[in-house]
């Protein structure tokens, strides 16, 4: 069996992944203007969620650079925010710190709510939002 490198946070994804995500329709948001490590963790966690059953989608107010698009498999799917329908969707946010950061048309996307953020930041979140 392995052990897990970070048992409280592994605890506090199991919870989450039950409570929240298992089973529902679910878009990944980066940060604007997204970097390697933005990409790189919207699309695990969407692979993730896609290898469990879930209908994950990645979305970014800004498409990645012609640099980083090689980032980006086939298998998923990743659409700017003006591309995307976000009806009957919940949102994750990856990478970013605080909902400004992931830009104004989907920080406006009211059916769309950010319900769980992973980061490594330090957050401002005012919302109902869990962190690991």
């Amino acid at each position: 069996m392995n052990t897990p490198y970070f048992p409280e946070e592994t605890a506090l994804f199991s919870k989450v992944w039950q409570d929240q995500l298992k089973g529902r329709k679910v878009s990944v948001l980066g940060h604007r203007r997204p970097d390697g490590d933005c990409i790189g963790s919207q699309v695990a966690l969407c692979l993730w969620l896609r290898d469990n059953g879930v209908d994950a989608v990645c979305v970014n107010e800004d498409k990645p650079t012609r640099v980083l698009e090689h980032l980006v498999p086939d298998e998923v799917p990743f659409s700017q925010a003006k591309d995307f329908n976000p009806e009957g969707y919940i949102a994750v946010t990856v990478d970013c710190a605080d909902l400004t950061r992931i830009g104004k048309v989907l920080a406006e996307c009211s059916p769309c709510p950010s319900s769980t953020s992973i980061t490594t930041s330090p957050t401002r979140f005012t919302q109902s939002t869990t962190f690991w």
